[in-house]
């Protein structure tokens, strides 16, 4: 993505016959803003020239606990289910006008397949290579912890 965030909640959920794993899930609101570089067009023939949008993007795995303060986690990048908000709009460029005004237009089946396969792959480059967590401290609700090197994350626990 040439500019984006996603912001992840993780749901840990045991195994009924285990304290030390069970199954997880992340689930990330992604925000894009990027300058359309595909050769999508929209069913009208019109070539995008900017997307502005969200998606909702889930996928699930499993996880262990190694020792008392590292889980490692596998996710299922086949799981990934990926929905682009429906409402979103984006900046066009009609061929048939002599203008370069570009003009909005709500998003699309082939705008939308272009925009998910862009989220599943920033999606699949960061999550994909989630593998622990480590330095992992439970105290009053809170999930210190850190992923990767330098990622020191904070979770609150939701009821």
């Amino acid at each position: 993505m040439i500019d984006g965030q996603f912001t992840p909640a993780y749901q840990f959920v045991r195994n009924s016959d285990s304290k030390t794993s069970g199954v997880v899930t992340q689930t990330s609101q992604v925000a894009v803003i990027l300058p359309f570089t595909t050769n999508a067009t929209d069913s009208a023939g019109n070539t995008p020239v900017s997307v502005t949008t969200s998606a909702l993007a889930t996928v699930t795995g499993v996880w262990s606990a190694v020792d008392d303060d590292d889980i490692m986690l596998s996710f299922d990048m086949n799981t990934l289910k990926i929905d682009v908000d429906p409402d979103a709009e984006y900046l066009y460029a009609d061929p048939r006008l002599s203008t370069d005004i570009p003009r909005v237009q709500p998003i699309d089946g082939n705008v939308r397949s272009a925009v998910t396969a862009l989220v599943k792959k920033g999606m699949t480059d960061v999550v994909g290579n989630i593998r622990e967590i480590e330095d992992v401290k439970v105290k009053d609700g809170m999930m210190r912890c850190e992923i990767g090197k330098h990622n020191k994350l904070t979770f609150s626990k939701v009821p």
